[in-house]
């Protein structure tokens, strides 16, 4: 396998794995939510209104950076030195990996205040 093939299947595996994560989490904490009986609590879907808002916008950042590097060709050209030298920044590091936290963060509080809520 060349690096190149090696560098793809890398990128192809980090996208696989960044994918799962946000489009697993919102399930998964509606689940948790139904186990407390805090569903139909309003700041709980309240957070995760903004659970997936916080989401969408990472999911537009990650898409609009590698739609710069997808289609394209890439003989001739160092491409992935290029793509090293953006995926390596702080904006690109908040947008797709803190804001998966902030969200997580979010929905979590919706749970524990919608059942802190529930419970009066």
């Amino acid at each position: 396998m060349s690096n190149e093939e090696k560098h793809a299947d890398l990128l192809y595996d980090y996208i696989k794995f960044h994918l799962g994560l946000y489009i697993s989490t919102p399930p998964v904490l509606a689940i948790i939510a139904t186990a407390l009986h805090v569903e139909e609590i309003e700041i709980f879907q309240l957070s995760m209104v903004a659970l997936i808002i916080v989401y969408f916008i990472a999911g537009v950042h990650a898409s609009r950076m590698i739609t710069d590097y997808i289609n394209v060709d890439w003989k001739g050209e160092n491409k992935w030195a290029a793509f090293s030298l953006r995926a390596n920044c702080r904006v690109r590091r908040f947008f797709q990996h803190y804001l998966y936290w902030v969200g997580l963060l979010i929905g979590l509080a919706g749970i524990l205040f919608a059942k802190i809520q529930g419970s009066y």
